[in-house]
């Protein structure tokens, strides 16, 4: 094979190990992202996959299930944030256990909430659950931010920002561990 038909090849290879997370995160979203991942670790469990994330977040179980298939499966990615990276998508992101982020980026950190439809008819009951869920929700959510961040951004602080509804960027994401490096 010539040299440039070579280096071709590998362009290929690598942009099919680049997966973009762009747009709403939710259940559709997240089994087409696992399904990429699944299928580019059968082929080659060896090389790298990058998840490119640009997104504002969306719904906590299928980021959750994602995360937890990682670790079930035991399956190294590096993650790119680029843009703005906000909800469960900081999550995702932090999932990688390399994590770049571009000097453009925002992170975005706020308390768990949802929409419901305008027809919809919530009951106090149901307000209660709710209530209930996003505590636990948000604890697991910084817990595993500082375990991801080897303890340097402590649950507690995660909390906190999320509560003031915090901007993160760039300069922040190193001193708190959640990024390893500003590409």
């Amino acid at each position: 094979m010539r040299q440039k038909e070579k280096i071709m090849e590998s362009r290929d290879q690598a942009k099919r190990r680049v997966i973009p997370v762009f747009g709403k995160l939710n259940h559709e979203t997240i089994v087409k992202i696992m399904g990429e991942v699944i299928a580019l670790t059968a082929e080659d469990p060896e090389k790298k996959i990058s998840l490119v994330i640009c997104s504002g977040g969306g719904m906590v179980e299928p980021g959750f299930a994602f995360i937890d298939m990682l670790k079930v499966q035991k399956i190294s990615i590096t993650t790119i944030g680029t843009g703005g990276v906000g909800s469960m998508a900081v999550m995702l992101f932090a999932s990688g256990d390399r994590r770049l982020v571009t000097k453009h980026t925002v992170f975005f950190l706020h308390d768990f909430g949802f929409h419901p439809n305008k027809d919809e008819r919530v009951s106090l009951n149901e307000l209660r659950r709710k209530t209930d869920d996003f505590q636990i929700g948000q604890q697991w959510y910084a817990d595993y931010i500082q375990e991801q961040t080897d303890g340097k951004f402590q649950a507690s602080e995660v909390l906190r920002m999320m509560k003031e509804e915090t901007n993160l960027y760039p300069d922040d994401l190193i001193r708190l561990g959640l990024a390893h490096e500003i590409i």
